[in-house]
């Protein structure tokens, strides 16, 4: 299992640039035929979870990041200790 530096350069609402790294394990997967490196479920809950708190971002993309996040832990309810509260009780534990 590779391990991969992911980096991102962004400006925050101060104009301020950004820098954000993390190491993220991913797994090599075979997609169409090739063999890529997809992001764990965790790891994209955690982007979907930042894109989702960024107030900065339209509320047309965070509402839809919201109801990812709901559908994620809908189908992962193992998921549930890493949600924002406000995600946690729009959505029941089963």
């Amino acid at each position: 299992m590779p391990l991969c530096l992911a980096v991102s350069f962004e400006f925050n609402s101060a104009s301020i640039l950004v820098i954000k790294s993390s190491w993220a394990i991913r797994k090599l997967k075979k997609v169409l035929g090739e063999q890529v490196p997809v992001a764990s479920l965790a790891n994209i809950t955690r982007g979907k979870i930042w894109a989702w708190s960024d107030k900065a971002r339209r509320p047309t993309k965070r509402k839809k990041d919201e109801l990812d996040l709901m559908r994620i832990l809908e189908g992962y309810p193992e998921l549930r200790p890493m949600m924002p509260s406000e995600i946690n009780e729009q959505v029941p534990e089963a």
